[in-house]
């Protein structure tokens, strides 16, 4: 299976747990729904304040995890 961006950060088993866990899933469900990289970094920045930051953090610590899994054969599993 290829990775998309979309698969990657929002539709994975392991980042739907993240943003489920953070309260997060409506937005992870609006972003997942958007089909452009563009679009989703557009809707993100578009939010207020703290609620930006940690979604922009949310996002950083996925692409972590998986070069993490990737690359070191190491990473969180969901459990």
């Amino acid at each position: 299976m290829s990775e998309d961006g979309g698969h990657l950060f929002f539709k994975c088993k392991l980042p739907k747990q993240i943003w489920r866990i953070l309260n997060f899933e409506n937005e992870r469900q609006a972003l997942a729904a958007i089909p452009d990289a563009y679009d989703v970094v557009d809707w993100i920045l578009k939010q207020q304040g703290q609620k930006r930051d940690f979604m922009v953090i949310i996002l950083w610590f996925i692409w972590t995890e998986r070069n993490n899994i990737r690359e070191e054969g190491v990473g969180g599993q969901p459990q």
